[in-house]
């Protein structure tokens, strides 16, 4: 086994290559590899990529590398972004994979979203402080393709039984929605593309309660350069042969600000994946403001059908959402930050949905 290092100055190249063109799963997108040029913390020669393969050159696994800074301490770290090993040839190359990503990095390394697997061999390994936080998925209509596409092939069988209860639950859905978005319609919203200095401001007060951080610089990358492709009929090769998030209908970013007497109460950046809006980054001292925001939203983007958010003081306050509602639950979410980073990682700060390269996705 011979494991390769592809840095940020080869990516573009290395999409090119023959070599990266005859694999039969592709460890990186051309999408994923141009905005990883772009990353405002990336110097050329930092690893971007390593990729494990065989004598015959056959790809066993890769594991990626997202370089960022700790605004905190000054120190340069490393996020994973992804890590695979084929389930049969490469079972061997995923411990070898991720020991280099380590030894890169020094330790100084953080995961923002973790499988149960991966989150069960950090904490075993000892190197990180480890979290399971909590991360609310609330349903606004019945996700019928969504438990189709699940079942299978018990697919035949439950669609006739599920789509009429599907289409009464999802009517009356629709009017519990509209009812609650008029009766929020003194509410000050405010959707913008691109904030202004006023928004950025308030935003800073909220950094030393973070792990990232992230500043204006961070947003204009990542809003310029996409991770996820609309689907155009033409990539689904692509999409078959990369193992993790690539192609969809939908793919947006908003930033929602309230205010009260014109005063900044919360700001959220949020994402748009096809019927999912995700609460990547929530600034502020009042949730109440930024729930009601997203029932304002949702009354107005009919194509709305789940949201998902994880900060903490948003969690806490879910119930607001509840008259739009038809089901909410809590899932697990694993966070990781290396003990090289931190001496601790206090209960109080946050480690946002968006973090590492989740804000793509």
């Amino acid at each position: 086994m011979n494991i390769e290092r592809i840095n940020i100055s080869q990516l573009e190249e290395f999409i090119h290559t023959r070599k990266y063109l005859s694999y039969g799963i592709v460890p990186i997108t051309p999408e994923r590899a141009w905005s990883q040029t772009k990353n405002p913390h990336a110097k050329p020669d930092d690893p971007a990529l390593w990729v494990a393969l065989d004598d015959s050159g056959d790809l066993l696994g890769f594991i990626g590398s997202l370089p960022a800074k700790d605004y905190r301490s000054g120190k340069r770290l490393g996020w994973n972004t992804c890590w695979w090993a084929d389930p049969e040839k490469g079972r061997d190359a995923a411990m070898p994979l991720f020991y280099t990503f380590l030894k890169h990095w020094d330790m100084q390394v953080a995961f923002s979203d973790m499988t149960a697997h991966t989150y069960s061999i950090i904490s075993q390994m000892g190197f990180c402080h480890t979290r399971q936080e909590q991360v609310c998925i609330a349903y606004l209509r019945f996700p019928l393709k969504e438990i189709l596409h699940s079942a299978k092939r018990l697919t035949f069988l439950l669609s006739p039984v599920l789509t009429i209860p599907a289409v009464i639950i999802n009517l009356f859905q629709a009017l519990r929605i509209s009812t609650a978005g008029h009766n929020l319609k003194g509410l000050e919203m405010e959707i913008q593309e691109e904030p202004g200095e006023e928004v950025w401001g308030f935003i800073r007060q909220y950094h030393a309660h973070e792990f990232t951080g992230r500043r204006k610089a961070d947003f204009a990358w990542i809003t310029i350069r996409k991770w996820l492709s609309v689907n155009s009929g033409n990539q689904q090769d692509m999409a078959e042969r990369y193992p993790f998030s690539y192609l969809c209908e939908v793919f947006e970013w908003k930033w929602i600000i309230t205010r009260q007497d014109g005063k900044i109460q919360t700001v959220m950046f949020v994402s748009l994946r096809d019927h999912v809006l995700k609460v990547l980054y929530f600034y502020g001292e009042s949730p109440g403001f930024a729930l009601m925001a997203l029932k304002l939203l949702v009354s107005q983007d009919h194509r709305i059908n789940k949201i998902i958010f994880g900060h903490p003081r948003l969690i806490r306050n879910r119930r607001l959402l509840n008259s739009v509602l038809i089901l909410k639950r809590l899932k697990k979410r694993y966070t990781g930050v290396s003990k090289q980073l931190l001496d601790e990682f206090p209960r109080d700060m946050v480690m946002q949905l968006g973090d590492g390269d989740a804000v793509f996705t």
